[in-house]
């Protein structure tokens, strides 16, 4: 990313936890608890907008805008000015 670049990304949210999963899928559901709630990345988890805005502004980043889509969620951030 360019020092004062933008970013532009597509992460899955927590639209999938609240859906009804079949017996197959509940490992969505431990994935997305394990990464929201306790910190412990899995495999590609799903995440709150919450965490998404955490994770991004603790590195310096001013959050611009951040969008559901189903099951994804747009975000746009800017790296702060030093």
């Amino acid at each position: 990313m360019h020092p004062n670049g933008i970013y532009f990304g597509v992460l899955g949210n927590e639209n999938v936890f609240n859906k009804k999963l079949s017996k197959s899928q509940l490992l969505l559901k431990y994935q997305f608890l394990l990464n929201d709630k306790f910190g412990i990345k899995i495999g590609h988890p799903f995440t709150s907008r919450k965490r998404i805005k955490k994770l991004f502004t603790k590195k310096y980043f001013d959050v611009l805008a951040l969008e559901d889509f189903d099951n994804n969620t747009l975000v746009v951030v800017k790296k702060k000015e030093v």
